[in-house]
């Protein structure tokens, strides 16, 4: 039967735990819930706005959805002070992600992509018959240098994630235009941005002004992170407007759906509870690093809504103890760091409970 399958999928492992597999392993335990502190949700979102803007275009459901579809794109425009061409839109990221693979990457093209990083990139890279180079990272951050030290005449494409996931780390706009300044424009560079909002540092790359100058260059974002819409799938690229018309002949049409994208027109619109749960989150998010790092685990800083850290512990060991309490985490075993633990941001009752649980778990460990 998988002889019948493009070989390329053939290798391929799973996408760390679902959300099939989550509810199982409720079931299995017996527990009424799981705080679920695995998918970098905003437990924030939906924003009240947004709620109720979602509710008025269910009667809608009739019609395609052109003209929210159009609405959503002036208003990114507007916040990144860009012409409209310069925008897609798509059912999330991760289908940016792929639609990009499908654009740029041919069979035996080479791809160069962090090692400790979303796997997705390398997963659409396989799919599309991409010869893949693996980079590590260093200090837990995108080693830039390293990236152009593995590139060669058959270079294609870069992916990069800034943050990144899971390690939560940045390169700057500096590191970043010098970085460009060495590479060839004829090899694509793509920024998952998923994270970006959730940054303070000023140093952070203004992607918004680079793709206007290297058409080679673009950023990949979403709305369900910082914007809390993970359910509603709808994400959207800032590219070079020739790259943007290139996407839309391979995006399907009407390719958002109009709750989707009601949604977002919401969420854009109300600054001031976007301010609001940032703040939070990014509270919320200080005060679990710091108690991590009072328990003598090795903390990375973090610059999205989770926060990664290692101690000297099995990842996995200490991801199943915790689920059987009700609390579920990412083992970091499938980026590379066997004894590391990514942990979203939660409320502060979440993160009180998980602190809990970890205490619980530590302490049978060593007794």
């Amino acid at each position: 039967m998988l002889k019948s399958f493009r070989k390329p999928l053939h290798n391929m492992e799973p996408h760390y735990i679902s959300e099939n597999t989550l509810e199982k392993k409720r079931r299995e335990l017996g527990l009424s819930h799981f705080v679920k502190l695995g998918f970098n949700e905003n437990p924030y979102g939906p924003f009240p706005s947004v709620i109720s803007a979602m509710r008025q275009e269910l009667e809608n459901l009739n019609r395609y959805s052109d003209e929210n579809f159009l609405e959503v794109k002036r208003l990114l425009a507007e916040k990144f002070q860009l012409d409209i061409g310069f925008i897609a839109i798509s059912h999330g990221a991760e289908n940016m992600l792929q639609t990009l693979s499908k654009c740029f990457i041919n069979e035996g093209d080479e791809v160069i992509i962090p090692k400790n990083s979303f796997r997705l990139y390398q997963d659409y890279s396989k799919i599309m018959g991409a010869q893949i180079k693996l980079t590590t990272l260093k200090n837990y951050k995108i080693d830039l240098d390293k990236i152009i030290n593995e590139i060669t005449e058959n270079t294609k494409l870069i992916w990069l994630c800034n943050p990144n996931n899971p390690t939560g780390t940045i390169f700057s706009q500096d590191e970043l235009i010098d970085f460009l300044n060495k590479i060839s424009s004829d090899i694509w560079v793509v920024v998952d941005e998923a994270y970006a909002e959730f940054v303070n540092d000023d140093k952070y790359p203004d992607l918004s002004q680079i793709i206007q100058n290297r058409k080679n260059v673009m950023s990949v974002r979403t709305f369900s992170k910082a914007y809390g819409l993970a359910g509603a799938r709808l994400g959207y690229v800032l590219a070079n407007r020739e790259v943007v018309a290139i996407i839309n002949r391979v995006s399907q049409p009407f390719n958002a759906n109009r709750i989707a994208l009601a949604g977002a027109k919401a969420a854009l619109l109300d600054k001031d509870y976007f301010e609001y749960t940032l703040n939070e989150l990014k509270n919320n998010r200080n005060y679990l690093m710091k108690s991590l790092h009072n328990r003598g685990f090795n903390v990375v800083e973090s610059h999205t809504n989770f926060v990664f850290f290692e101690g000297q512990f099995s990842a996995k060991q200490l991801q199943e103890r915790l689920l059987k309490r009700g609390i579920f985490v990412q083992a970091g075993d499938g980026w590379g760091y066997p004894q590391g633990i990514r942990v979203t941001v939660g409320t502060w009752g979440e993160i009180e409970a998980f602190l809990t649980g970890l205490d619980q778990v530590l302490q049978d460990l060593t007794t």
